[in-house]
């Protein structure tokens, strides 16, 4: 038999009620380990950035520190200058290829921005990092206006020059000399100014001002550099860890053991030496309290007294457990008792329309489908679209990408998971909040890639019924669902590729990569190489080297990126509405 050191001070539980004046632990209670090394640790330990670490490498982290310096600075500015460069190319080259100019590569300029100088600052950041990556980013955007109307006004002149050939001959006047120095000031005012000259389309210009603000809110949180923030030493029990980690409302517990005389260090539970429950009056008061609510069947009074003890006991004691089983105990009565509780006496007051009105209520479909925020958000989004596409065009993208968030809803329920209806964003898209916790690799890939599924069915749809009716509006629709399914792939930030990564090793990114490249060409789809882009910049990902194999989430992806770039291509962007 194992002497834990505490039996003289145990007390009686036959009634199935623990006592609250010695801290019982297991005899083989795991010991703490330091998150940095994974070493056990013994003796006193620290709290860096809420992570527990051993002093060797608290002292290392702190060495370690990143220190500003205008070197530092320097080196920043260098590769935020380089990364808005970057970023500004890519904004020109991707409205000059697709025609388009979509305010969401906003988003991908800040990135770079902010990722660059942080690279380049080795994570030193603060206040003029912030605000250099944020004016840089700025200018990536705005100036990326210049060449694309530069490349439009070409084109208009092109098509002027073709008609005057067809047009009888006239005399010109002579055209005045061009100032140089003077056409470029103004057209960089005119790049500078050209998010808000937007503005002279309300709907088009304010979403783009939005989504701007939000890629300047990306490099501004990059750039705020790491910090670390160091507590301790703490001192830890033979037994576990029994400091709390927050000031609770309570008195404070006093210097001595008031048992063995020992020293208690700041905000313990339990004494390190005689395992003493520093709070064991207020937590036997807890428990009479929790006791005579329940015997007046007060569940919510007693769950709340319960609560409270708990945060008053050592974590990894039995009390702890026993006062956390109780909890859930509770828990489940008091939804019981809720269910219990449906039948109200206005029930019969409304007499045949009872059952209609219970249905209503508690009928979670029809709940699901009365909710105002899903409602409004969905009339939102559609009724700007509305405004800047037109009617048909406008609501049927609407619809399409209603579909896709729809994917991503039905995935989730399949699972046993809860998950909320879609929420729209005019100018960004739609997200479904869902709980991913605890969810493999696996099932967050399936989930991811289940909107684009359904939006290459959307997209599929639109062309059968263009194959049936030969009107341009639905081959418009599907190409460009297409297009903003397609969009979705790419392998960063919170996008669907981006999530569905997290299942695909390293091997299976690479090949991914190749794909897009192969089928980029074979469709003149240029979109599809931002995918392979973002596959090969996930692939270096140390993590990526760690993941097992998955054929099937693998071939899954290709296969998307191949149904939605044919189906992209299909149409030219903008074409008949």
């Amino acid at each position: 038999m194992v002497d834990l050191g505490y039996s003289a001070y145990m007390e009686d539980t036959s009634r199935g009620l623990p006592q609250f004046a010695t801290a019982e632990f297991a005899p083989n209670s795991p010991t703490m380990s330091c998150a940095v090394c994974r070493g056990p640790i013994t003796g006193a330990y620290f709290q860096v950035n809420g992570a527990t670490a051993c002093p060797e490498c608290t002292r290392k982290v702190q060495a370690q520190a990143p220190t500003d310096s205008h070197a530092a600075f320097a080196r920043a500015l260098g590769f935020g200058i380089a990364g808005a460069l970057a970023g500004f190319a890519l904004y020109v080259i991707f409205a000059l290829v697709t025609g388009l100019v979509v305010g969401l590569v906003s988003l991908a300029v800040g990135f770079v921005v902010g990722k660059a100088m942080s690279f380049g600052s080795r994570g030193v950041g603060g206040r003029r990092y912030q605000v250099t990556a944020a004016v840089l980013t700025y200018l990536a955007v705005s100036m990326s206006a210049v060449p694309i109307a530069i490349h439009q006004m070409r084109e208009q002149r092109a098509q002027m020059q073709a008609r005057e050939l067809l047009a009888p001959p006239t005399l010109a006047p002579p055209s005045a000399p061009m100032n140089i120095p003077k056409v470029i000031g103004v057209l960089a005012l005119v790049g500078i100014a050209s998010p808000f000259l937007d503005l002279r389309n309300p709907t088009h210009g304010l979403i783009g001002l939005v989504i701007l603000f939000v890629g300047i809110r990306f490099a501004w949180r990059f750039t705020a550099g790491r910090t670390y923030v160091v507590s301790g030493p703490h001192t830890p029990s033979p037994a576990g860890v029994i400091l709390r980690r927050m000031e609770l409302p309570i008195h404070a517990a006093p210097e001595p053991c008031g048992r063995c005389g020992a020293s208690l260090s700041p905000g313990a539970l339990a004494c390190s030496g005689c395992h003493a429950m520093v709070h064991a009056r207020r937590l036997e008061e807890l428990a009479a309290s929790a006791r005579a609510h329940e015997e007046r069947k007060a569940l919510v009074a007693a769950h709340s007294d319960w609560q409270t003890a708990l945060e008053l006991l050592p974590p990894d004691s039995s009390q702890a457990a026993w006062v956390s089983a109780k909890l859930d105990e509770l828990f489940k009565a008091m939804r019981q008792e809720a269910a219990k509780g449906g039948s109200h006496p206005w029930t019969r007051k409304l007499g045949p329309f009872a059952p209609i009105a219970l249905l209503l209520l508690k009928g979670k479909f029809f709940l699901s489908l009365l909710k105002l925020k899903f409602l409004l958000s969905f009339a939102t989004f559609a009724g700007i679209y509305w405004a800047l596409y037109g009617a048909w065009f406008g609501v049927g993208l609407a619809v399409l990408i209603l579909v896709h968030e729809f994917g991503h809803l039905i995935a989730v329920k399949r699972r046993g998971l809860a998950a909320d209806l879609p929420m729209f964003i005019p100018g960004f898209g739609a997200y479904v909040r869902w709980n991913a916790a605890g969810v493999t690799p696996d099932t967050r890939a399936l989930v991811s890639l289940a909107g684009p599924l359904a939006g290459a069915l959307g997209a599929v749809c639109c062309a059968l019924v263009w194959l049936r009716t030969q009107q341009g509006l639905w081959i418009s629709l599907a190409s460009f669902s297409a297009f903003v399914n397609l969009m979705n792939l790419i392998p960063i930030w919170t996008l669907d590729g981006g999530q569905a990564m997290v299942a695909i090793n390293r091997p299976g990114r690479i090949g991914i990569a190749i794909a897009a490249v192969l089928f980029a060409a074979f469709f003149s789809q240029p979109l599809i190489l931002l995918v392979a882009g973002g596959a090969v910049y996930r692939a270096f990902e140390k993590i990526s080297a760690e993941l097992p194999v998955n054929h099937g989430v693998t071939a899954y992806f290709m296969i998307l990126i191949a149904t939605l770039g044919y189906l992209s291509a299909l149409a030219p962007l903008g074409a008949t509405r």
